[in-house]
């Protein structure tokens, strides 16, 4: 591989450091260029993150902006819990990894333009992270798992894509959403799922009990009245719930009943329980 090293120059270095991020560090050794046409790149949302049934193993749910196609993506627990702090605003006490990253990006004044999954071979999705260095200068790709390239993006506000073929070759994985229900989404913007024990130790949340919040329909009625990723559902309409299929069982009451009353356990603000009113949508 062609290294380059680095060179003092006047207002900083000439070159930015051509890094490969392996883990949870930096090897200062060379770059790995991912040349991807524009044309072919779609966006990507980041809808939350799930564990996936059979493996037992978190994964990241992200969705194509155009069309709404979404699909998993395998990732550890470390960068699971990583992305979801990020996504729920949740404070540390001290920079994590990837917020030393950014921390890092931040001092040597070097811009994240924006990350590419830019592959998919034998069930493995790689990554790139493209960086403006400071000053101009040619965009440098620097090669990533997804977990940390998507854990990076969040936290500086950096688009996040996929190319096409990766897109088309995920369509094998399904939304990998289970337990969603469509007449909780429909009516009421929320999507959830079972919480269980494994996801109780990503998001922190000191007992297995209740029924996680995994999506949140933006100006849908959950959206308004408050309801957050990450949420905890304790009680339907007075009702306790312990699991998904107490909540599934009770869905015809909640359509006919017209409301959707929830107690939510939410650990990053520190609160016990709060209690939320969504009426449905009105139909079109």
């Amino acid at each position: 591989m062609k290294r380059q090293l680095l060179t003092p120059g006047k207002g900083g270095f000439k070159r930015l450091w051509m890094a490969t991020v392996v883990g949870t560090g930096i090897i200062l050794a060379g770059y790995v260029a991912v040349v991807v046409g524009a044309q072919d790149l779609q966006e990507l949302r980041v809808k939350g993150v799930n564990v996936d049934r059979q493996s037992n193993s978190p994964v990241v749910i992200v969705e194509a902006v155009k069309g709404g196609k979404t699909f998993p993506i395998w990732i550890g627990y470390t960068e699971a819990q990583a992305i979801a702090m990020e996504m729920e605003h949740v404070p540390t006490e001290r920079p994590m990894t990837h917020d030393l990253l950014r921390n890092i990006l931040a001092g040597l004044r070097a811009k994240v333009a924006r990350v590419t999954i830019t592959d998919l071979r034998d069930g493995i999705f790689y990554a790139s992270i493209a960086l403006h260095p400071q000053g101009g200068g040619p965009e440098i790709s620097i090669d990533s798992r997804p977990s940390d390239a998507i854990a990076l993006a969040l936290r500086v506000r950096a688009p996040i894509f996929a190319t096409q073929k990766v897109l088309e070759e995920a369509r094998a994985y399904g939304s990998a959403e289970p337990g969603f229900s469509a007449s909780l989404r429909e009516q009421f913007g929320i999507g959830v799922q079972e919480l269980t024990p494994d996801l109780a130790r990503v998001f922190g949340i000191p007992r297995a009990e209740g029924v996680l919040v995994s999506e949140i329909v933006p100006r849908s009625p959950a959206d308004t009245a408050g309801v957050h990723l990450g949420d905890i559902i304790l009680e339907v309409n007075l009702k306790k719930i312990l699991n998904l299929k107490e909540l599934l069982g009770l869905q015809g009451e909640i359509l006919k009943a017209g409301k959707l009353q929830l107690t939510l356990f939410r650990v990053k603000d520190g609160k016990q329980s709060l209690t939320l009113s969504l009426t449905p949508k009105p139909a079109k």
